[in-house]
């Protein structure tokens, strides 16, 4: 079973970053999706666009902290999907491994050129034990 936590943003008055509860380990069982829009109108996504999901984490034990990107699952298939004026994703094991704030930030482009950029957090919640 998925859970599907939505946010919107509008890509010309983006605001402060929306921020998504998730919990510790729930990997594999959500998925992120962003509605996108310009100045409060939906904004299609060209439908050749392709994504790269970028995040910056915090891994307390080694205290460090850990950057990554993927556009794939560990499967090889796609870990997204863009239709209309949506982009869907489901997060990787590494954003969900620790308790803390990963911010997360989406490059759409397409044919080697960025089309736009967007960022919003993710709050993993500690599991209890």
């Amino acid at each position: 079973m998925f859970v599907t936590h939505e946010i919107a943003i509008d890509l010309v008055n983006p605001g402060t970053p929306p921020r998504l509860q998730m919990k510790q380990g729930d990997a594999l069982s959500r998925i992120v999706r962003v509605d996108l829009l310009q100045n409060g109108e939906a904004w299609a996504i060209p439908g050749m666009a392709q994504a790269v999901i970028r995040y910056h984490c915090y891994d307390p034990e080694t205290q460090t902290r850990i950057t990554g990107s993927f556009s794939e699952l560990e499967n090889g298939d796609l870990s997204y999907t863009i239709y209309d004026n949506h982009f869907e994703f489901i997060p990787d094991a590494v954003m969900l491994a620790n308790p803390g704030l990963v911010t997360v930030d989406i490059l759409l482009q397409f044919s080697g050129r960025v089309l736009a950029t967007f960022d919003f957090e993710i709050y993993v919640n500690r599991v209890a034990g």
